[in-house]
């Protein structure tokens, strides 16, 4: 930020309390030897540019040659001598950081940042003349930039403009109260301002440029009038007229072509009067009242008519003026505390980039406002936007734009369609149920009128055809035809979730198998926003399930084994979140809530899964995906790019995988070349599950008395088990037994090894 040269050393200044010493640098290196052997004084430097011969130990206005700086000195309202306290440093970094923002909007790069210790200063670079006119012009600057951001707590020191002020050095020591606090630059950026952004700042704060003429303020008002009355305007200045060019046809003939120019309104800068020109021939003799009878209101009443919501009327600098343009421009909706904006699909806002927004409304209103006072002829003072306005806005607009509903997807307006049932894609929105159903009117173009802040990253082809490199993928895969078609429903299920069929889908295959490239596109249909990423252990912890709320899927990549400390909680949540019920979350700083989480869980491992559930009803609901082909050392760079240049061909194919799952009464037939990875799942996961298979066949009409259970779990198993504890672990096998009991002890054994378990017990 500094650079002292021989041509152009740097004029320092300091001292304990006051700066009663001097000194000059003409190098980084010796200002940097400067500042270490000085860490117990306040250092200052004069930012802008100082005549080489000045002779003065403290340079006044008559040595400044250039003004190189636009320095704004932000500092905390506090009692003298006391340093600021952290709460008060954060309030000043925040209004820092709007003023920055604010600066942006009218063209303003970005500046350097320097903590000074208490408060902040920002640097914008510059080279501007130091004649009166430009100094009239920066210190308006100051006074626009001050009316505008002071607020009760923190002010923007005006006395920055001076040409000669002083400025804390970065690298120094804030010594004036302890503790002590170092100066240090936060952020560095080189941008430069010109005249013409500082004029540009100063109308958008609200001041009034220094000898602008009061003809172009009459111009804008005029623009608005013109504007308002459904004409395109442009405004151009020059020496003796501000032109205002209407764009497209003539008001008067809407026909005529404009090979003669465009016709405009003229201010004359001599005598503030108005005109009006047109090339056409039949325009002529046509002037400016002439044109005013073809609007509903002429100018003048136009200046003098009050802003108006509906009925009512409302003074400018009222909060429900501001509110009410702003919503008229924009779609915003309240949720949960939370703002979304509709911008082509929902998007949430933070508070301060609402709070920014409600700003600028204001200002364009309050400018708006007062070039029309000053057209006609009003002295009354533009109207400044606070901090207290802004947030009178923010709360009223809360209170307008807060949905009664709740939920991550809903109509914000009565519609045919389940919200639910919906999917968002860039282009268009798709009942996922309507087409599973055969439903021909079952996509439509996205609006505001459904809200979800989940959207696919794909644009929908309803008229897609066969993703041919997808499905070349899949059969390089070495699946037939029949895993192919399986998979096709499985993966409809999984992107769309038609409907809830109580399914877990375990993906499992070696590494470099095809596994990623899979979870990759499916997370691009789904929408990367509407996926809680999560791993096994998450489904036991504390606060594991709190992303889960309102997403559309539970992805597990790279899936291992819970840990022992929580595989038991694991496998029991996965069990109640597959089976639909109510599950307990607890949110972080939130009360805990208890509710459903309607969607699919994908799980994609390098190896077979081993899921403790001596019930075997997880094992029940694992629908089995098996990659058999690893292509390590042999893949292709092309390959997934290839893939996702046919993203919408695929979702397509997906999509139809729900309308056959439909057609089949929503039942998935796993191949026969699945059974044996099925079968394995549901004896790792269920011991118990696996002794009733290998010794038992269940069957109609046979029964089998206790004794001969435990005879054969003795034969099965080196451990010992009492007798009602094993009858319970067979009996919670519930792929086997529903609601069913063994028979009594005393009942013999029919035809060897067979019995059944059913609510009565029968003997043949």
């Amino acid at each position: 930020m500094l650079n002292p040269t021989k041509k152009h050393p740097v004029f320092l200044r300091y001292g304990k309390g006051k700066p009663n010493q001097s000194a000059v640098v003409n190098s980084r290196e010796r200002l940097h030897t400067f500042l270490e052997g000085r860490q117990d004084v306040n250092v200052y430097f004069t930012p802008n540019r100082v005549s080489a011969d000045c002779s003065k130990l403290f340079p006044g206005i008559a040595d400044i040659e250039r003004r190189t700086f636009i320095t704004i000195d932000l500092d905390p309202v506090r009692p003298k001598g006391r340093v600021a306290s952290d709460s008060q440093r954060e309030e000043v970094a925040e209004l820092s950081e709007t003023v920055i923002e604010s600066l942006e909007m009218f063209g303003w790069g970005w500046p350097t940042i320097v903590d000074t210790g208490n408060g902040r200063q920002i640097h914008y670079e510059t080279d501007l003349s130091i004649d009166p006119a430009t100094n009239e012009i920066v210190e308006e600057f100051f006074r626009a930039l001050a009316n505008e951001f002071d607020t009760k707590s923190v002010t923007i020191d005006r006395t920055a403009a001076r040409l000669h002020q002083p400025m804390r050095v970065p690298g120094s020591m804030n010594v004036k109260a302890e503790p002590h606090r170092p100066c240090a630059i936060v952020r560095r950026w080189d941008s430069m301002v010109s005249l013409d952004d500082i004029k540009a700042a100063i109308e958008g704060l609200g001041g009034e440029v220094p000898g602008r003429s009061n003809p172009m303020t009459i111009a804008k008002s005029v623009g608005q009038y013109l504007e308002f009355n459904g004409l395109h305007v442009e405004i151009r200045d020059s020496p003796d007229i501000v032109k205002i060019e209407i764009k497209g046809p003539c008001p008067f003939k809407k026909d005529a072509d404009q090979t003669d120019g465009n016709p405009a309104v003229l201010v004359f800068k001599s005598s503030g009067n108005i005109g009006f020109k047109c090339n056409h021939a039949k325009c002529e003799g046509k002037g400016w009242d002439t044109l005013q009878k073809t609007f509903p209101q002429t100018y003048t009443k136009w200046l003098h008519q009050p802003e108006k919501i509906g009925h009512d009327e409302f003074e400018i600098t009222d909060p429900e003026v501001t509110v009410d343009r702003f919503l008229s421009n924009r779609e915003v909706v309240t949720l949960d505390g939370k703002f979304y904006e509709f911008n082509g699909g929902w998007q949430e806002r933070s508070r301060k980039e609402i709070s920014a927004g409600l700003t600028l409304q204001a200002r364009d209103l309050f400018a708006s406002h007062h070039q029309k006072n000053v057209a006609k002829g009003s002295k009354q003072r533009r109207p400044t936007t606070s901090s207290r306005h802004t947030g009178d806005c923010v709360n009223l607009l809360t209170a307008i734009t807060t949905s009664y509903q709740s939920g991550s997807s809903f109509y914000r307006v009565e519609h045919p369609w389940n919200a639910r049932q919906v999917r968002r894609f860039e282009n268009f929105d798709v009942n996922v149920h309507a087409y599973a159903n055969g439903g021909a009117d079952y996509f439509e173009p996205i609006s505001p009128d459904l809200f979800t802040t989940q959207t696919a990253q794909c644009a929908f082809d309803p008229d897609a055809g066969s993703p041919k490199r997808y499905l070349e993928f899949l059969r390089s895969l070495e699946w037939t035809q029949e895993e192919i078609d399986y998979f096709q429903r499985v993966s409809g299920y999984v992107t769309f979730f038609p409907r809830d069929l109580q399914k877990i889908i375990l993906a499992c295959g070696p590494p470099r198998a095809g596994k990623g490239v899979e979870s990759r596109l499916m997370s691009r249909i789904i929408g990367e926003t509407s996926i809680c990423s999560m791993t096994l252990d998450a489904f036991g912890s504390r606060f594991g399930l709190e992303d889960a709320i309102g997403k559309r899927l539970l992805l597990v990549n790279e899936a291992s084994p819970p840990s022992p400390q929580v595989a038991e909680q694991s496998v029991a949540m996965m069990k109640a979140i597959s089976g639909g019920d109510m599950v307990p979350v607890d949110r972080k700083g939130v009360s805990k809530v208890s509710t459903r989480l309607p969607m699919p869980t994908q799980l994609y491992t390098n190896h077979r899964l081993t899921l403790v559930d001596p019930s075997g009803a997880l094992a029940s609901r694992i629908l089995p995906v098996e990659y058999r082909r690893s292509f390590v050392g042999n893949e292709s760079e092309e390959l997934e790019a290839g893939l996702h240049r046919e993203i919408a061909a695929i979702a397509k194919w997906k999509l139809d995988g729900c309308r056959m799952l439909a057609n089949e009464g929503w039942k998935f037939s796993v191949p026969s070349s699945l059974h044996g990875m099925l079968d394995e799942i549901a004896h790792n996961s269920s011991p118990m599950r696996a002794f009733v298979d290998d010794y038992f066949i269940v069957e109609k009409g046979y029964c089998v008395s206790y004794e001969t259970v435990l005879g054969y779990y003795s034969d099965h198993s080196a451990s010992e088990m009492p007798k009602g504890k094993l009858i319970d672990a067979v009996k919670d096998v519930d792929t086997l037994i529903k609601d069913g009991r063994l028979s009594k002890a005393e009942a013999t054994s029919c035809k060897g090894c067979k019995f059944i378990l059913r609510n009565t017990i029968k003997r043949d």
